[in-house]
């Protein structure tokens, strides 16, 4: 499996299973430029991170050494993803093999099935609005705050990673939040009223819009 980047590509050579929820799993990763095949163990750990009234945000925590303190490192798609989209998994393998707990969150309303990447809740997903994603990034990091976070990383320094959308809610969190050094975002809008005025005439005439997805 080969990530392009433009200037650092990654190739990574995997085996894995899905876990069940909270169990460890190890995956093997073999970044591009390794020398001898020297293969880098990865912890991943399924999280359900409770809610409130909310449905709970599932997450992927990885990690390289789970007794050691790292920095962490919190990943948010953007509109229509989920944690498990695209080049989520090998974006926060490559991460957490390069030194860091990586905590790869979906949204809540995201109305999104974690096993089978498929749209089994679109009427949660219909609910979905930024505010719901803001509380959703600021229960997952007083989550990583508590003591019940499996790794330590206390006293560390915190990073955001965001797609799309995703970038613009951590932009919204961060300024909260005295971990967060740095954020990293990635296609993210520049605001969030996106929509040409026929298309809010559309929306406020049908009560909807209708996104079509390849899944």
């Amino acid at each position: 499996m080969l990530c392009k980047n433009a200037r650092h590509p990654v190739t990574f050579d995997y085996t894995f299973d899905f876990p069940y929820l909270n169990a460890v799993q190890s995956i093997f990763i073999e970044p591009h430029g390794v020398k001898n095949g020297t293969m880098k163990l990865i912890d991943l750990r399924k999280l359900i991170i409770e809610n409130g009234e909310s449905p709970p945000i599932h997450a992927d925590l990885r990690t390289r050494f789970p007794e050691k303190r790292f920095p962490l490192i919190i990943v948010c798609h953007g509109f229509l993803g989920y944690k498990g989209w695209g080049f989520f998994p090998y974006l926060s393998e490559h991460l957490a093999v390069s030194g860091f707990h990586v905590l790869t969150i979906s949204f809540s309303m995201n109305g999104i099935d974690e096993e089978t990447g498929l749209f089994t809740r679109p009427e949660e997903l219909a609910r979905n609005t930024v505010t719901t994603e803001i509380s959703d990034l600021r229960r997952t990091c007083l989550f990583a705050r508590g003591r019940t976070f499996p790794f330590d990383v206390s006293g560390q320094n915190w990073g955001f990673i965001g797609h799309s959308r995703g970038g613009a809610v951590a932009i919204m969190v961060a300024h909260e939040l005295y971990e967060i050094r740095s954020i990293v975002t990635w296609s993210t809008p520049s605001r969030f009223d996106r929509y040409t005025e026929r298309r809010k005439k559309q929306w406020k005439r049908d009560g909807a819009l209708f996104f079509k997805d390849p899944r």
